[in-house]
C-alpha cells in the first residue's frame, strides 16, 4: 500500500489540481482498495529542496475502503407483464407480450457505489446502479386459462468498511490509519442478471399490476 500511495501522490502533484474528487483503485495482495478524498498537504519548508524518498515532508490524507465480505442472492418474483387471458376458449393461443424489469441498487449511508462496482468483479460479477431490460416474447396461454410473465433479479450484496488515513512522509512507516468502520451494506443488481418466467393458471396471476410490461 505504501508504494501505491506514493504513486498516487506523484500523480496528484502532476495534475496540478487542488480538487480531491478523483477516486483511485489499487490492488494489494489480490485485494482491491478504494482511495477517495485524496488531499495533498504541502510542507511549509522549502519545497524547492531535493528531498529523497526517506525524508520528503510532503503529506496527504484520504479515505480508504475495503470489501469486508460479499456474495449473491436472488430477489423475489415480481410481475413483468400484464395478465393475458385466452379469449379463444378451448384452444391454446400464442400471445406476444412485452416483458420488462427494472431493478435499482440500495445501500446504507457510507457505502461507496463506485467502489462497490469494482469490488464485485473479484467474485466475477459486473453490477450497476440500475439495470433495466425490456423485450417482446411469444408465449402460449393454455385453453381456458391465463398467463403472465414474472421476473427475479440476481443481486450482489456487499459489506464495505472505510477508514481515515494520513501519510506523514514518503517511504515505509509513513502511513497511519484509524480503525476500520463497521460494515456498511449495499445491494447491487447484476448486469444481465434478470430471469423471466411464464406462469399460467388463474391462481398464479397478479391482476393488480403489469410490472412495467404489457
Amino acid at each position: 500500500m505504501t508504494a501505491a500511495i506514493d504513486t498516487i501522490t506523484e500523480m496528484e502533484m502532476a495534475t496540478d489540481d487542488d480538487s480531491d474528487d478523483t477516486d483511485y483503485y489499487v490492488l494489494v495482495d489480490d485485494e482491491v482498495f478504494g482511495i477517495s478524498n485524496f488531499t495533498i498537504e504541502y510542507p511549509t519548508t522549502n519545497v524547492t529542496k531535493r528531498w529523497n524518498a526517506g525524508n520528503a515532508p510532503l503529506g496527504a490524507s484520504w479515505t480508504q475502503r475495503q470489501v469486508a465480505q460479499q456474495g449473491t442472492y436472488w430477489g423475489g418474483w415480481y410481475p413483468a407483464s400484464c395478465v393475458h387471458q385466452n379469449g379463444y376458449g378451448a384452444a391454446p393461443v400464442v400471445v406476444t407480450v412485452t416483458q420488462s424489469s427494472t431493478y435499482s441498487a440500495t445501500w446504507d449511508a457510507g457505502f461507496d457505489l463506485n467502489f462497490g462496482t469494482k469490488g464485485s468483479l473479484n467474485i466475477g460479477y459486473s453490477v450497476t446502479k440500475t439495470f433495466s431490460k425490456s423485450e417482446a416474447v411469444a408465449y402460449t396461454v393454455p385453453a381456458y386459462s391465463y398467463g403472465q410473465v414474472w421476473q427475479q433479479q440476481l443481486v450482489v450484496w456487499q459489506d464495505q468498511q472505510y477508514q481515515k488515513c494520513h501519510k506523514y512522509h514518503y517511504g515505509k512507516g509513513g502511513i497511519k490509519c484509524g480503525a476500520w468502520s463497521g460494515y456498511v451494506r449495499g445491494n447491487m443488481p447484476v448486469t444481465n442478471g434478470v430471469s423471466f418466467g411464464w406462469s399460467t393458471g388463474y391462481d398464479k396471476m397478479n391482476f393488480g399490476t403489469c410490472g412495467g410490461g404489457s
